[in-house]
This record gives C-alpha cells, structure tokens and sequence, in this order.
C-alpha cells in the first residue's frame, strides 16, 4: 500500500491500532533551497512518538550520540539536534492531522500538520509532506520517520 493511498475502509480499519508508543529508530529528508537546490539525508535518530486514544499526539526526536552542554554555544548545538512538540490530533485510515499546541522551536503552533503513515505489524512510518523547515523558515522539506512500536 502506498502512503497516503488506503486499500481499507474507514471502517474496517482500527484506530487503536496507531495508539501507544513507537520508539523512532531512523528518518530521511530532502531539504529544498531557495534556489531550487535539493539535498538528500538518511539518518539514524532517537525519540518516541505517543498516540494516546483521546487523540494527544506527543513527538521527542534528536539526534543520537548527544552529550552534556557545558557552555551556551554546546547547548545551542543541543537545542538545535532535537524536535519536541505535542498537539491533537484526528485520525483517517492513512493520515492524522495534528494541530501542535506547543513546539519546542515555537514554531507551527495552532497550526494544523498533514502527516501520512502506513503501519506494517509492529513497524510505521510517517511521511512529512513537504513544508516549511522550522530551522531555517526559506528553506522547504519533507521527511520519511521509521519507527516500531514499543511494547
């Protein structure tokens, strides 16, 4: 099944089945300049994303191999390695829309964010439509998590 393309029926398909804990084990991205220039990345990544069945939506994502900041420059660094934002979310068959309620770049908040998944037993992946980065607001990006649920 394609993201975004759902083979079953709203209402055969179970929405407790995206509910729990998924522990985020890798991403890609393709970052797009103002100019036009696209760059590809995979990475490794650490985090959670939390479904919870009255539908709050919780994301911690950073970079692995993170160590102590001492001085403002290293937790600068810290701060610029992780994404944390948490919101409501409604659910469809192959999308949820997550409207943020707090981020820990402060951007995007009462915003609602089109995501696109597809779940394959314990393994999911979400796919990022492409959008504005929250690094960096004149560049564009999209991005392709991994993850598998924790039990």
């Amino acid at each position: 099944m394609d993201i975004g393309k759902s083979d079953t029926a709203l209402d055969a398909w179970s929405a407790s089945d995206l509910y729990g804990s998924w522990r985020v084990i890798s991403a890609k991205g393709v970052l797009v300049d103002s100019d036009g220039t696209r760059t590809e990345s995979e990475h490794a990544l650490e985090g959670v994303l939390i479904f919870t069945p009255d539908h709050r939506m919780i994301a911690f994502v950073l970079h692995p191999g993170r160590e102590p900041g001492q001085s403002d420059d290293a937790k600068l660094k810290l701060f610029g390695s992780m994404v944390a934002y948490t919101g409501r979310f409604t659910l469809e068959p192959d999308r949820y829309l997550v409207t943020i309620d707090w981020s820990s770049t402060a951007l995007n908040e009462n915003q609602e964010q089109v995501r696109l998944f597809r779940m394959d037993g314990d393994s999911l992946r979400i796919e990022v439509p492409e959008h504005s980065s929250i690094f960096n607001p004149a560049q564009r990006t999209s991005n392709t998590l991994l993850a598998v649920r924790e039990r």
